[in-house]
């Protein structure tokens, strides 16, 4: 796999000038993009399934972790084997010394899907693309985790999927 092309605001715009008559300043069109998905993301939480034109679906689903394969929390863990290796311990090499690696323990974690396979999907090659939600103190992810952390019921509004990504 080569590198892969991120599509975002930037490219976005520079096709709306190329196809607009009379294209409204770069601020004011970012501005409307963040509303637009916002909106979006808000209606996403619900738990509603959001058609876009041309562009198949987004849904979150909810997904069992395999317990087999536990997922590190790094954050958890970086901050105890700073604390740690201030109090002067040795850390896990294999064979001794305190293990500092935080593991979640959800028996679920959540996604936003996007289901491309409706026919009226008419992009070209759509087995070649792929969504990525985008990160940040104000992304969709960091979003969907402060209302997974603040509503301990919010995970009830999102479907089931059987099988892992």
């Amino acid at each position: 796999m080569g590198k892969e092309k991120t599509v975002g605001t930037s490219d976005f715009y520079r096709h709306y000038v190329s196809v607009s008559n009379n294209p409204v300043q770069r601020t004011l069109f970012t501005q409307v993009m963040r509303e637009y998905n916002d909106l979006l993301m808000d209606l996403l939480m619900t738990g509603k399934e959001v058609m876009l034109h041309k562009l198949a679906s987004l849904r979150i689903h909810r997904y069992k972790t395999n317990p087999g394969r536990p997922k590190i929390n790094w954050k958890e863990s970086n901050a105890l084997r700073e604390e740690l290796t201030k109090a002067g311990k040795h850390l896990w090499d294999g064979e001794k010394g305190e293990k500092w690696m935080i593991f979640f323990d959800q028996k679920w974690y959540t996604r936003i899907h996007w289901t491309k396979n409706l026919s009226s999907l008419k992009m070209k090659n759509k087995k070649h693309y792929r969504f990525l939600p985008a990160r940040g103190m104000t992304g969709p992810k960091t979003k969907l985790k402060n209302l997974l952390a603040s509503d301990d019921m919010a995970y009830l509004n999102f479907t089931w999927k059987t099988y892992d990504i």
